[in-house]
């Protein structure tokens, strides 16, 4: 089978990247973020560069691509805030009630609604950020 070189300036986000990135956007913490961020992107922005903000991570577990200016300060800012909200619930104790499922109470990696451990998915965070942080042309 072929295998082609990706461009210099693609970054790939893996499964687990696109995992933390999906449960991030399934947070309703983050939807007025989100739905803020793409209505202004949508003013400026190619639509095909809007879309795959949040639509691409439903159902994707492998994600190949060259990010625009719009992609990198979205990613960088919902994975701060994923990190950020991640590190807050995982230090409170008691549990905040709304948290307070039995599962939760039990493994609070079950707040992350996947196989992942908590930790996986703070590397991850931290993994997009670098990724989306290095300079346009030089991933």
């Amino acid at each position: 089978m072929l295998k082609y070189a990706n461009h210099p300036s693609t970054v790939e986000f893996g499964e687990l990247e696109c995992c933390a990135l999906r449960a991030a956007n399934a947070r309703a913490e983050h939807q007025s973020f989100i739905s803020t961020f793409i209505a202004n992107a949508q003013k400026s922005e190619h639509r095909y560069r809007v879309a795959i903000l949040s639509e691409i991570f439903t159902s994707t577990a492998r994600l190949v691509f060259i990010p625009r200016d719009v992609h990198r300060r979205f990613y960088i800012a919902l994975a701060l805030a994923e990190l950020q909200l991640l590190k807050t619930v995982l230090s409170l104790r008691p549990v905040p009630e709304n948290l307070a499922t039995p599962a939760f109470k039990d493994n609070p990696d079950s707040l992350l609604g996947c196989e992942h451990s908590a930790a996986e998915h703070i590397e991850a965070l931290r993994l997009i950020c670098s990724k989306m942080a290095i300079a346009p042309g030089n991933n």
